[in-house]
């Protein structure tokens, strides 16, 4: 026996089919069957319309939802505007866009808005800032000769302004010249006061401890601190003429000399000068 629905082999004595699952009672007959299967597809059609109002549900939420938020917006950027809160209802306006009159109304909003804060610019001397916004205040209301008025009042501060500010940044840069000079000339005259009390006690040609022939000297510090003495040397000749040069340094301790030897690296000189320079330790 075959099931009447899919024609698949059934059971002996089975009261459904094992592929399709439908009823095979020996009375199920075509009929059944058929009804079977338009039960099924109003089933499905149901299901489908259920669905469909779901989505159109969910949408039309969504619509509504979006216009209360919108609307509130709205009616608190007229609010602010009511208030001549300009700084609210120029960025409720602006988050609106093409809502009801925004665009209508974003202009004159603008306007109001530059030129409140410029005004508060302008209060707190920053005319800079205050030009900026009168100036972006007229691009929406030009035929406004207050305004244009006020913009060149606050052109002709500005440049008040600058002035003055350039004189005080010119008279703090002199003040800040003379105070380094200031500082130089107490530095020289501190080094030339260490200096004074750096003696040379003696200088004459001779031969160092390793048997080069040097500048040999006696140098005393009679500072109460210890210097880095610095002994830069002109080698001469008998008509003073400069031949060579050389140097040594070492530390010196407070009233103590310092017997220093200095290379002539085999310069044949008759007379030498020699200069000092220092640094306190």
């Amino acid at each position: 026996m075959k099931c009447p629905k899919c024609q698949s082999e059934l059971i002996e004595n089975a009261r459904f089919c094992q592929n399709c699952g439908i009823s095979v009672d020996v009375k199920c007959d075509t009929k059944n069957v058929t009804q079977l299967e338009s039960n099924n597809s109003d089933n499905s059609r149901f299901l489908g319309t259920i669905l469909g109002l779901l989505i159109v549900g969910f949408v039309a939420y969504d619509c509504i939802t979006q216009a209360i938020h919108y609307g509130n917006i709205y009616k608190g950027a007229l609010h602010n505007i009511k208030n001549e809160q300009w700084s609210s209802a120029k960025s409720k306006l602006e988050k609106l866009g093409n809502y009801k009159d925004c665009k209508i109304l974003l202009p004159d909003v603008n306007y109001n808005y530059y030129l409140q804060t410029g005004n508060e610019k302008f209060n707190s001397k920053n005319y800079s800032n205050a030009l900026s916004n009168y100036e972006q205040a007229k691009l929406y209301k030009n035929t406004d000769e207050t305004l244009t008025i006020k913009i060149q009042k606050t052109k002709d501060l500005l440049a008040k302004q600058e002035a003055e500010q350039r004189k005080a940044q010119e008279i703090a840069k002199k003040k800040a010249e003379q105070a380094k000079r200031q500082a130089e000339q107490a530095k020289k005259a501190k080094i030339q006061k260490m200096l004074n009390n750096v003696v040379i006690l003696s200088q004459y040609f001779g031969y160092s401890q390793y048997g080069e022939k040097a500048v040999i000297g006696k140098i005393k510090n009679n500072n109460s601190f210890p210097v880095q003495v610095r002994a830069d040397i002109d080698l001469k000749d008998y008509n003073g003429n400069i031949i060579g040069t050389t140097y040594t340094y070492d530390r010196i301790e407070p009233y103590s000399v310092w017997n220093f030897e200095a290379p002539t690296f085999g310069v044949s000189a008759n007379h030498t000068f020699i200069h000092l320079t220092i640094d306190e330790l």
